[in-house]
């Protein structure tokens, strides 16, 4: 893949990731105001300094040649604690989204009392969901919804076993004709399982449901009314705007989770939901 600059505008216009959905390259930066002069392209990194390494993967797979300091910033925060691992060690600085997430950085060894590398920082990615920056109205009336409706989200994770794989269309279609409201829904962005859901979906969408396309999915969370998930993430950050939330059995996935963490295997996360 070269620049995003260097490429004609035929080569950015779609590509195929492993069978799956495809996606516009040129279109990537546009809502972030980049200037894709500035993109770099991944095999030109290991001939490349930078000052400053901003990761919010865990792996140091996509750093440069060489830079003067990194920092992990986290992608998200969930009570499946894959992000809490030693691996952030390899960064000269972390962020720590909050107190739970600290917690568990000191209950594995990984965070030591008086260590200067870590920051209690919050999460600025969720400042929309408290600022009320988006408009409800403008965004249910862009997917074709009644912004008058009570608007259900569902947004399930993408691991082995989840809700939308196991049982997702029965489900959708059940929540629909359950009652009078709006039904978006945000599949995960990159699944375990490679299926293009926003084609395999595409026929339900109508005046009460609407398939979310976007990458970002604080903007939906910020005008739900009721979450519907499985195991994703989401739940964590949804929580700040207390409202309800309903969990979906996924037993297979929810096992395979707990055998991955001890902690949360004591805490029977599934038993309390």
């Amino acid at each position: 893949m070269r620049a995003l600059a260097d490429l004609s505008a035929t080569e950015c216009e779609l590509f195929e990731l492993g069978g799956g959905p495809t996606y516009s390259l040129a279109g990537f930066y546009d809502p972030y105001g980049v200037d894709t002069e500035r993109v770099c392209a991944f095999e030109d990194l290991p001939d490349v300094h930078f000052d400053v390494v901003l990761s919010t993967h865990s792996s140091t797979i996509f750093f440069p040649k060489s830079y003067g300091k990194s920092v992990q910033m986290f992608h998200g925060v969930s009570f499946k604690n894959f992000s809490v691992r030693d691996k952030v060690l390899s960064y000269d600085y972390a962020c720590i989204v909050g107190p739970y997430h600290a917690g568990r950085f000191e209950s594995e060894g990984i965070m030591g009392e008086g260590n200067t590398r870590f920051f209690l920082t919050g999460f600025a990615k969720l400042d929309a969901l408290v600022n009320g920056k988006d408009s409800r109205t403008t965004i249910l009336e862009a997917m074709g919804l009644n912004p008058e409706l009570p608007t259900i989200l569902y947004a399930p994770t993408g691991g082995k076993y989840n809700s939308l794989d196991e049982m997702g269309e029965d489900l959708i279609c059940a929540v629909r004709d359950g009652g009078n409201w709006n039904v978006i829904i945000k599949p995960h962005d990159h699944p375990k399982k490679q299926v293009n859901w926003m084609e395999k979906l595409s026929y339900l969408e109508g005046d009460r449901v609407g398939l979310i396309r976007d990458f970002d999915i604080v903007k939906y969370l910020a005008i739900a009314d009721l979450l519907l998930t499985d195991a994703s993430s989401v739940s964590m950050e949804y929580t700040l705007r207390d409202k309800p939330m309903v969990f979906i059995d996924v037993p297979k996935l929810l096992q395979n989770v707990m055998d991955r963490d001890l902690a949360l295997r004591q805490r029977r996360f599934r038993s309390a939901c």
